[in-house]
């Protein structure tokens, strides 16, 4: 392989349809600075890289006048450009078709439509992201062992010191568990934290509610929004605030991640209203909280975290088995040793615990049930990006479990009423 140039990286990008080159080019543009050539033809292509070898090629299969074959064989058979990284993508998932391809010298598959995460991870197999020591890589392109991978579990041991409670998320939780509180008790405990309660009025005040008024007072907010939402900003405003991801990573985003959260908490939260007798009061930080164990890899194991993500894009698996294979945990075991540590209650405990798993529980764990069903909505219909490249299936077993058996995924979505445009709003 050729050494990579420092800047930018000059890509060769065989694409027919106009938008795509033109997400390519603002994804690429996020990792790394690129000089970027296009064309939809591959005789137009191979002219061009006589002219000059690109340190790129990403190309479709199907182009306008030749197959990407052509381009594949050519340019394993010029030894000048013997070894020029390819990176295919294709609409099919013919796994003959990637096994073509990466037969004839391609470097990569890419699923179309083009998942930004599996770009930044082949990318990051090819460059690293700091101009000043860019070279190309190909350690990472082949699973190691679980032997050659380690996670410090006398640090996952240590849970309540990776991850402590905020001390005001914790008065709120109690006080929202209290039969007795009152709407000013919990007003008096956010107006003590300045930054909070700016939080909580500039979420109030955005266009997820509405109001035509400025509401400019917690006391005002808890009457007009009613304790329960109040309580659930709160929540969100409060752990979001504390816990800060401030490490970058090419494939997990901050806010994206938020997003997903505070989605599948309000869908757990619509959810619960529908589906069970008596509304649970938890649903929405167990669906806040479902995800949480991963702020803790990224947090203390980026790059162990970072490998397995980009084992599980490079394989199409889900996140959390090819962690249980390669670190032997994952983050929902982790996010439910969490919140074990912070003492909440044992059914959100198990939601947070078994949310990939509800087929390892009964149906009368309605909880569990809630928040993988609130999960798998929350990925179907593409709110935030968890850091997970292969969502799961929908487990049938929770539909019957909350009583919805036999409706359609998209008439229950409908009927929660998700303003998942306003969701921005609180992040």
């Amino acid at each position: 392989m050729r050494n990579a140039k420092i800047s930018p990286i000059n890509i060769l990008l065989l694409i027919k349809d106009p938008e795509e080159i033109a997400r390519l080019r603002v994804d690429i543009a996020k990792v790394l600075p690129a000089s970027i050539r296009q064309t939809d033809s591959v005789d137009e292509a191979l002219i061009m890289i006589e002219k000059e070898v690109p340190d790129l090629v990403i190309t479709e299969w199907i182009l306008r006048d030749n197959p990407a074959s052509k381009l594949l064989m050519t340019i394993d058979d010029n030894p000048e450009w013997r070894g020029t990284p390819v990176l295919v993508c294709a609409s099919t998932r013919s796994q003959q078709l990637k096994l073509r391809a990466k037969h004839m010298g391609a470097f990569g598959f890419l699923q179309k439509p083009i998942n930004h995460f599996a770009l930044n991870w082949h990318l990051s197999l090819l460059f690293t992201t700091d101009p000043a020591k860019r070279r190309v890589t190909m350690s990472r392109h082949e699973e190691k062992s679980s032997n050659a991978l380690s996670l410090d579990r006398s640090m996952i041991g240590r849970i309540k010191e990776l991850a402590p409670l905020p001390k005001l998320a914790y008065e709120i939780v109690e006080k929202s568990s209290d039969p007795n509180a009152k709407a000013s008790d919990l007003a008096k405990i956010i107006s003590h934290d300045l930054a909070l309660a700016s939080k909580i009025l500039k979420v109030v005040n955005s266009a997820f509610y509405g109001f035509h008024r400025k509401i400019g007072n917690i006391d005002r907010a808890v009457v007009i929004l009613g304790f329960r939402e109040i309580v659930n900003i709160a929540q969100a405003a409060c752990l979001m605030q504390s816990v800060k991801i401030d490490l970058h990573s090419d494939f997990f985003n901050q806010r994206e991640f938020w997003k997903h959260s505070l989605c599948t908490a309000y869908i757990a939260q619509a959810l619960s209203r529908k589906t069970k007798d008596s509304f649970s009061k938890e649903a929405f930080i167990m669906g806040l909280l479902h995800d949480f164990g991963k702020v803790i890899l990224i947090q203390h194991f980026k790059d162990l975290f970072e490998y397995v993500i980009g084992i599980a894009i490079e394989k199409e698996e889900s996140l959390h088995s090819v962690s249980r294979r390669i670190i032997e945990i994952d983050h929902a075991e982790i996010g439910g040793m969490i919140t074990e540590a912070w003492g909440l209650p044992k059914q959100l405990v198990n939601a947070v615990s078994f949310h990939h798993d509800p087929m390892a529980v009964s149906p009368d764990n309605y909880e569990v049930h809630l928040i993988h069903l609130a999960n798998y909505m929350a990925h179907h219909y593409g709110v935030g990006v968890s850091g997970n490249p292969k969502p799961d299936p929908l487990y049938t077993g929770s539909l019957e479990a909350l009583r919805l058996q036999g409706r359609e995924m998209d008439d229950i979505w409908k009927s929660l009423r998700i303003n998942v445009n306003n969701i921005d709003s609180m992040v």
